[in-house]
């Protein structure tokens, strides 16, 4: 019986995916729980009007992502924090501190995709890992200045 999965079920597959399961699986497993729904040609309809939207939004996300990927090099940002005379900064400057310069540049990036080796904990010139994707990782060169 082909059904369309609502929820991941564990040994079958992910959600908005379409599978061949038993029918007693179905039957007494999978429709009592609203874990699936049996493929119509309605919801098959449906399901390729999804798919095709989802396809369209991850190439636009991914058009996006290339475009950062573009500017994040060229881009020089400076984040200022309050530091003694010796360049040592009264904290650290954390990703959260990163993404909000960022956004005062006009760019919007999760905090959790900023990447920091190490403390950032001195005055001067870092470079930080933005990940936009598993394949896309892009050092960001900004400078740290007293305030």
């Amino acid at each position: 019986m082909k059904v369309l999965l609502l929820a991941d079920v564990s040994g079958i597959g992910r959600r908005d995916e379409i599978h061949d399961v038993s029918a007693g699986y179905v039957r007494n497993f999978l429709l009592p729980k609203k874990l699936a729904t049996l493929v119509t040609p309605a919801v098959l309809a449906q399901y390729t009007t999804r798919q095709k939207s989802f396809q369209a939004n991850a190439r636009a996300e991914r058009d996006e992502q290339d475009h950062l990927a573009q500017r994040l090099p060229d881009l020089r940002l400076v984040v200022t924090a309050r530091a003694n005379d010796k360049g040592q900064l009264y904290g650290s400057v954390t990703p959260d501190a990163i993404a909000a310069e960022l956004h005062n540049a006009g760019i919007t990036i999760p905090t959790d995709a900023i990447h920091v080796n190490n403390p950032l904990t001195n005055v001067g010139e870092h470079t930080v890992t933005v990940v936009l994707r598993p394949d896309l990782h892009i050092p960001l060169t900004f400078s740290i200045q007293p305030t």
